[in-house]
């Protein structure tokens, strides 16, 4: 079927690219072979250097689906590139893809359907497989669908989905306020704390095929992940998550927080920002985030970090016997394509423990 510019898309597909030439052209060919061809892909491109913008160009002048944008405004990042995707778009629903990740043929297909079944939905969420060169060569879900409500998934960093592998109604995705423009990471973390705190309404989709590859390698935002303006994120996301759940009765979640607080405390302290792990450290103790007796073993720790004498080997030792009643389950990356889609956390758990003594 022939698309013109004139057509209505009823989902755009928002890119942001960076000095993407090795990988854009699989991910745009993905799109391509989509069953259903209703769509628009705009491609916003943060400022590349390299033959990125002419690859994008080569596919919007074969086909008007295609969409080519450069990044007009701050801050640079990925995050405004897709905001901009959002002003610029004309469909009804988004779908979020970066430039390494592939759609399966049946994606969008797939989950409009979906989505016009069900319009009261603000989001859909669809199961995604891990891969590096080709699909399922990791041989691991993203994640798995469990009996945990999904909040308390995330405050674990068990997230069921991360940015791609969900559609919006693009409405829902505006009034939620969009990706935040400020962070250096945990965008996806920041942005999914606020849709199941703030209770819009989704539907977990993992009863159908599988429709998305996520490449697995080393991101940008993941380099040097404790550098100051990173830790700096980390921590006003974990600032606003507890405010928010404060306004929107959701006390009763702000003790699950712990594990993202204590992670990025310890985090701060081991790469010398000690100003920013105790400020974390006190707020974390004024919003009841940490127990007393938490806090107390965290404050005992700083000077610890301080000095350095954690490296220290019985020293390091008890440092991390203490910091293991911060750890949570989480299946992110773990589970094999092999296994089901749908389990209870119990048996996820004793899976992980199988394996652990197996591996032993």
């Amino acid at each position: 079927m022939r698309t013109t510019l004139n057509d209505i898309p009823r989902l755009s597909i928002i890119t942001p690219s960076f000095n993407s030439e090795e990988l854009i052209r699989e991910t745009l060919d993905s799109l391509i072979v989509q069953r259903d061809p209703h769509w628009e892909c705009i491609i916003v491109d943060d400022g590349s250097s390299d033959n990125t913008v002419t690859i994008i160009n080569e596919y919007a002048s074969r086909d008007p689906r295609f969409r080519f944008i450069a990044r007009d405004r701050g801050p640079k990042g990925a995050c405004t590139c897709r905001n901009i995707g959002v002003e610029k778009s004309r469909g009804r629903y988004l779908i979020f893809l970066d430039t390494d990740d592939l759609l399966a043929p049946h994606c969008i297909e797939q989950r409009l359907e979906i989505m016009e079944q069900h319009r009261d939905l603000d989001l859909a969420i669809f199961p995604s497989a891990i891969f590096k060169q080709r699909p399922y060569d990791v041989n691991k879900w993203w994640n798995v669908e469990t009996d945990r409500d999904l909040l308390t998934r995330q405050l674990h960093q068990d997230a069921i989905c991360q940015g791609t592998g969900c559609i919006w109604k693009k409405s829902s995705f505006q009034d939620i306020g969009m990706w935040n423009e400020t962070l250096m990471i945990w965008q996806d973390i920041d942005l999914f704390l606020r849709t199941w705190i703030q209770d819009y309404r989704y539907r977990v989709c993992f009863g159908h095929e599988v429709d998305l590859h996520y490449r697995k390698h080393a991101s940008l935002s993941g380099s040097d992940f404790f550098r100051p303006a990173k830790v700096e994120s980390r921590c006003q996301v974990i600032r606003d998550t507890v405010n928010l759940m404060q306004r929107c009765n959701k006390n009763s979640f702000v003790r699950e927080t712990r594990f993202l607080a204590t992670e990025t405390i310890v985090g701060a302290a081991r790469s010398g920002q000690y100003d920013l792990a105790k400020d974390l450290l006190n707020f974390s103790t004024s919003n009841h985030v940490l127990t007393s007796k938490e806090q107390s073993l965290l404050r005992r720790m700083l000077p610890v970090f301080r000095t350095g004498a954690w490296q220290w080997g019985p020293l390091r030792n008890w440092i991390q016997n203490k910091l293991s009643v911060f750890h949570a389950d989480s299946q992110l990356g773990k589970v094999n394509c092999d296994q089901p889609l749908i389990q209870t956390a119990s048996r996820l758990q004793e899976q992980v423990q199988q394996l652990s003594i197996a591996g032993a």
